[in-house]
């Protein structure tokens, strides 16, 4: 016996008799219902609005801003607005996140984050192709 959780939610998609289908295309990013709240929207466009400002340090909480680790803590703002873009392929991958976070080096310029962006709610959801058995 091989054991294998394969309903993730999904039996709608399928009618009748189907009971398999095949992922074809994925048409935009589709958010998690805790990932697209209002209070993370806010949060996320009052971040954005202070990078941008060049006032990313106001964001900071007041015991750090004295410390040493402002510059790591600057840096680690920058790195993740460029994790948030509209295009998952247009972020960087996890192993660029932890380059940029141990070193030095220049940043690329964050582009507006994905969620701050007015998409087409008809282009966020993954198609589905029914396929017969």
């Amino acid at each position: 016996m091989n054991p294998k959780i394969s309903d993730f939610g999904m039996p709608w998609i399928f009618g009748g008799d189907k009971t398999e289908g095949k992922p074809t295309e994925w048409l935009g990013h589709m958010a998690m219902p805790h990932q697209n709240t209002p209070l993370n929207n806010l949060l996320l466009e009052a971040v954005w609005e202070s990078y941008q400002a060049g006032k990313s340090s106001e964001l900071i909480d007041s015991c750090l801003v004295d410390t040493s680790n402002l510059s790591q803590v600057l840096r680690c703002v920058h790195s993740s607005l460029l994790c948030l873009q509209e295009h998952p392929e247009d972020g960087p991958s996890m192993s660029s996140v932890v380059t940029m976070l141990s070193s030095d080096n220049a940043l690329a310029m964050p582009r507006q984050p994905g969620f701050l962006v007015e998409r087409n709610p008809q282009r966020k959801f993954l198609v589905w192709r029914r396929t017969r058995l």
